[in-house]
């Protein structure tokens, strides 16, 4: 083909690309529709329905909705054995970087809690109060009804939290970040250093060099320069809505308020191949 021939196709190309775009925006709207349909279709049951657990923990099983949500599958094991795996990888960065006097009890939140597929593995950890919440009303009446050893509270897209300052020892929000737009990001994180206390630990994880053969080849280039890349961020939250950080945008930028403990190149245990961070929020890195 000619170069002539080539320019003759420059519009078909442009007509081909604007109705990709416009498909795209489509779809990302007729998922978040779908997922405001299917919450207020079980709205009004989840508060008292659970399935039988086959599990030897012997807590209520979410519902398959639920289920879907946090883990991309209604199969019971994948839900249970992810969180679990979760659970365990947490306890050990909680006994690993949080060392508090004798008889204090040790505040973890867990931020995005979902229907709890890993904040029911910590229960049994000693003097431990757990707390979680989500922007997922379904999700959090439901953990309320059903995981009575915690607490758990609604938040919206933006901070603040209903906590006091310096109120955790731990934070940990796994596969959030990776669901918000940038400036949301930011917000977060500044809320983060608000609520944690003194040299508490906060644990993020992000899609990072795993997830790099999914984008095009621009927003490969964005990545390779340290930027975030952002898919459909006018849905934060949603599943739609896809955040792709270098590891030196969360280095440099994201966690810069933050001193970095671990980094962890696809080794969230939690929400694999997923990039982790373990941080330690700085003495009086926020005003009272």
């Amino acid at each position: 083909m000619t170069k002539r021939d080539l320019l003759k196709q420059l519009p078909v190309f442009s007509r081909l690309i604007r109705t990709i775009d416009i498909l795209r925006k489509e779809n990302a709207v007729l998922q978040s529709t779908l997922h405001q349909l299917i919450t207020v279709d079980v709205t009004a049951k989840s508060d008292r329905v659970a399935e039988a657990s086959p599990f030897a923990d012997g807590l209520p099983v979410p519902l398959p909705v639920l289920r879907h949500l946090v883990s991309w599958t209604e199969d019971h094991s994948v839900f249970f054995n992810l969180g679990r795996a979760g659970a365990a990888w947490l306890a050990e960065i909680l006994k690993r970087y949080v060392h508090l006097p004798s008889g204090c009890p040790t505040r973890v939140l867990d931020f995005g809690c979902g229907c709890g597929r890993v904040l029911r593995h910590l229960r049994a950890l000693p003097q431990v109060e757990l707390h979680g919440c989500d922007c997922n009303a379904l999700a959090v009446q439901w953990c309320r009804n059903h995981l009575s050893f915690a607490r758990f509270r609604t938040n919206g897209f933006a901070p603040p939290l209903d906590f006091e300052d310096d109120r955790f020892d731990m934070i940990y929000a796994c596969s959030v970040f990776t669901h918000l737009p940038e400036a949301a990001q930011h917000q977060w994180m500044a809320e983060f250093q608000r609520i944690l206390a003194p040299e508490g630990v906060l644990v993020i994880t992000t899609h990072g060099d795993r997830f790099f053969d999914r984008l095009s080849r621009p927003e490969q280039e964005r990545y390779r320069r340290g930027e975030l890349v952002m898919w459909q961020e006018a849905y934060p939250g949603a599943n739609v809505c896809g955040a792709f950080h270098s590891g030196g945008y969360v280095r440099d930028v994201l966690a810069r308020g933050f001193d970095l403990l671990e980094s962890l190149p696809g080794g969230s245990l939690a929400t694999p191949p997923q990039d982790a961070y373990v941080l330690r929020n700085r003495p009086h890195s926020h005003s009272k």
